[in-house]
């Protein structure tokens, strides 16, 4: 088993990636520069989108979730609490709306 940067692990079966970053677009919005993006990263490892088995989410802000479109082959996990916090009433606040993939 190898880590690969961006988060991730790899072996001989599957490659899992820890968040996937946002997209140029988005950052820009927010006044956040991406130098490299994610998926550059990956394909300087050897890793393309398809290689993905799961990603892990650690929470749901724009530059975790912002490129979950892009892993087809991908199964994604988050955390109970941080899944009905951003899926219930508190989540869906105008303010907290900015954090939230859309």
């Amino acid at each position: 088993m190898s880590v690969i940067r961006p988060d991730g692990v790899r072996n001989g079966d599957r490659t899992i990636l820890v968040d996937c970053g946002f997209d140029k677009e988005r950052g820009m919005v927010k006044k956040r520069v991406q130098q490299t993006a994610p998926l550059e990263i990956l394909a300087r490892m050897g890793v393309g989108p398809a290689d993905i088995d799961h990603v892990v989410i650690s929470h749901m802000h724009y530059d975790h979730v912002g490129n979950v479109s892009l892993f087809p082959n991908a199964t994604f996990g988050i955390a109970r609490d941080e899944y009905e916090f951003w899926s219930g009433p508190y989540g869906s606040r105008e303010l907290d709306a900015g954090h939230r993939q859309s």
